[in-house]
């Protein structure tokens, strides 16, 4: 056997060695610098004094190394209230030029020791603290140690890995389902490794609220680190040491206490369902007593395993547009979502595996095509909008599937009183929840976060001014400013591709220079001609109207909701709109688009390889920039 052959045999041994090799090369770069002049912790305590009177008053510490000093990291001990201290630095680059740095970071009552990653050589350094009521600086000291990070190892060995899998593993490229679940766990896992006992997405707090609740029963003991996760309070942590001590602090708490509440009723109304995952897995790990900060994890886990399993038989059951399902499952916000307290990751699986099983039914023959499946694709499109209604509207594509044309005059009665009863049921559901209110004269303030929203008195001012409130919604819903992020302005300021794939909400949302491979990839993958399996359809013009007509009253529904339950009365501009919500309905949309005359062709491997490799560029950018550097470095 020649070398080839050999290395063809061995190839995942080899593969294994190199990526270790790769893993260890890659930290000790990350290491270079406190290998080569590395240092134990240097106390300047004797360098500490205090300037300033009253409320002026400050701690300050000022320290000149005889020669330019490399400094990894600044650690203050002591007892502090909530504080801002600032470091000022002359530091010098690579060339040996000067320049001043300021970086600012914040101290809490929680623990007593806190840390800055400075990595720079600095030739002076100054830090000042305000010395407030009740606090005390003991001790300030700077190193350049050496370390392993854990948390950097594995996220190289899983980048790594996937880089593999893809160039190198044949059967990534023709089973997209396997490679969709190896980096949904792989990643996902880092996720939830990453996200510490504090909520870092949209409304997790509201969202931990109702699974816990759910978990718990009828009777609801709330922790003193549940009840500090449902106020949403944080403490900034920007090293691994910090996120260690608010780990022991929310375990400490969460043996504690503070509120017990009786639940009404275990029924669950139509929203629970999204939160089902959370809650079951919250459950469990009640169940085992784990520490809070596990117990947290293992909640996020259960999304994340739902989210996976689900969208592993939607990408293996898609004939259409395989890889544009497998790329946009692997953008960097349905991944995110997946491992959050939300209803939003299992709103966006299952509203999609029910369309790809539509329409998979639309491009089967006729003689081959199943009413169990369209019962099924029925039941998921229902069940994710049973936890978010806005997107219902989706169920309407049962009128365009074949097995309507093939039924007699009785089924087709029995499927149009089916059809009537969903109708009516959702009907009595708006008129009990929104309508009754107002008939009964009644206040609602729909947002639960507070403000000055009422939705009963938002229709009544809509019934009011109906022109105008025409022209509010065809304004607002053509406009750019259309998808959002927050009601932060500043983090709106994106490209609406990067908001609604690459974004991790305050954490970060990956910037518009990101759109050169994010736009490119959606349109190939759109546009490229597919191998159609013998006899498949295209949906009809008029098919892909209805689609169209689905679509806008969905994207309506979605400001429609926002307009009632979050933006206050009178209002002129919709509040509340975010990019997110459009979500579980662009591979449904996709649809629309055909491949008659404009497409591009495109085989063998290129288009899998494609959008693997642009999916594990994103996703590991996002992860890096947004969870590790700067938090667990």
């Amino acid at each position: 056997m020649n070398l080839r052959g050999r290395m063809r045999r061995y190839k995942r041994i080899i593969g294994a060695a190199i990526i270790i090799l790769l893993t260890v090369c890659m930290e000790i770069g990350f290491n270079y610098r406190s290998l080569s002049e590395g240092y134990q912790e240097l106390d300047l305590s004797r360098y500490m004094k205090t300037e300033g009177t009253g409320e002026n008053k400050n701690y300050v510490v000022e320290y000149q190394p005889q020669e330019g000093l490399f400094v990894k990291q600044v650690k203050l001990c002591g007892i502090f209230s909530e504080e801002t201290y600032t470091i000022t630095c002359i530091v010098q680059n690579e060339f040996g030029r000067e320049e001043e740095y300021s970086v600012t970071d914040t101290v809490h009552p929680l623990f007593q020791e806190f840390y800055t990653n400075l990595n720079r050589r600095v030739t002076s350094i100054r830090i000042t603290l305000p010395c407030s009521s009740g606090s005390r600086l003991q001790s300030v000291t700077i190193s350049n140690e050496a370390e392993l990070n854990k948390y950097r190892i594995v996220f190289t060995g899983i980048v790594f890995l996937l880089l593999y899998c893809i160039f190198f593993e044949p059967v990534f490229r023709k089973k997209a389902e396997y490679f969709f679940l190896l980096f949904s766990l792989s990643f996902g896992g880092l996720l939830l490794l990453y996200g510490q006992p504090q909520c870092n997405a949209w409304d997790e707090q509201v969202h931990f609220q109702t699974a816990y609740s759910l978990a718990c029963g009828k009777t609801v003991e709330w922790s003193e680190a549940a009840e500090w996760m449902k106020e949403g309070k944080t403490v900034k942590c920007n090293t691994k040491a910090e996120y260690a001590q608010l780990r022991k602090a929310m375990n400490e708490k969460g043996e504690t206490i503070a509120a017990v509440e009786q639940r009404g009723s275990l029924g669950l109304c139509h929203n629970f369902i999204g939160y089902l995952p959370n809650a079951l897995f919250l459950k469990i790990g009640m169940f085992l007593e784990l520490p809070f900060s596990e117990l947290i994890l293992f909640g996020r886990m259960g999304n994340l395993l739902a989210y996976s399993f689900v969208m592993f038989w939607a990408i293996r059951l898609a004939q259409k547009r395989k890889w544009f399902l497998l790329f946009i499952s692997l953008m960097p916000t349905p991944v995110f979502l997946a491992c959050s307290y939300t209803y939003d990751s299992v709103v966006f699986s299952f509203v999609t595996l029910g369309v790809v099983l539509w329409v998979n039914e639309m491009a089967a023959c006729e003689s081959r095509s199943r009413k169990g499946t369209l019962l099924l694709s029925l039941l998921l499109i229902l069940t994710g909008g049973a936890a978010k209604i806005v997107y219902l509207p989706v169920i309407l594509i049962w009128l365009m599937a074949p097995q309507v044309k093939q039924m007699g005059k009785k089924e087709k009665r029995a499927a149009g009183l089916a059809g009537l009863t969903v109708c009516a049921g959702a009907a009595a559901f708006l008129f009990w929840y929104w309508l009754w209110p107002i008939l009964n004269g009644s206040r609602i303030f729909a947002d639960v976060r507070g403000g000055e929203t009422d939705m009963a008195g938002q229709l009544f001012s809509m019934l009011a001014h109906p022109w105008a409130s025409i022209k509010l919604f065809i304004r607002d819903i053509f406009s750019l400013d259309n998808f959002r992020n927050s009601g932060i302005t500043a983090y709106n300021q994106f490209f609406a591709g990067n908001l609604l794939f690459l974004n991790y909400y305050l954490l970060g949302v990956m910037g518009d220079k990101w759109c050169i491979v994010l736009l490119p990839v959606i349109t190939i993958l759109l546009f490229v001609r597919e191998k159609e399996a013998e006899g498949q359809r295209l949906l009809e013009k008029r098919q892909q109207l209805f689609v169209l007509l689905i679509l806008a009253a969905v994207i309506g529904l979605i400001w429609l909701s926002m307009y009632l339950v979050f933006t206050p009365v009178g209002s002129e501009q919709i509040s509340g709109v975010q990019a997110r919500y459009y979500l579980p309905v662009v591979y449904f949309g996709a649809l629309a688009i055909q491949n008659r005359s404009l497409y591009i062709n495109g085989g063998g491997e290129g288009i899998p390889k494609l959008a693997m490799a642009a999916a594990l560029l994103l996703e590991t950018v996002s992860v890096y920039d947004f969870l590790l550097k700067g938090r667990l470095s």
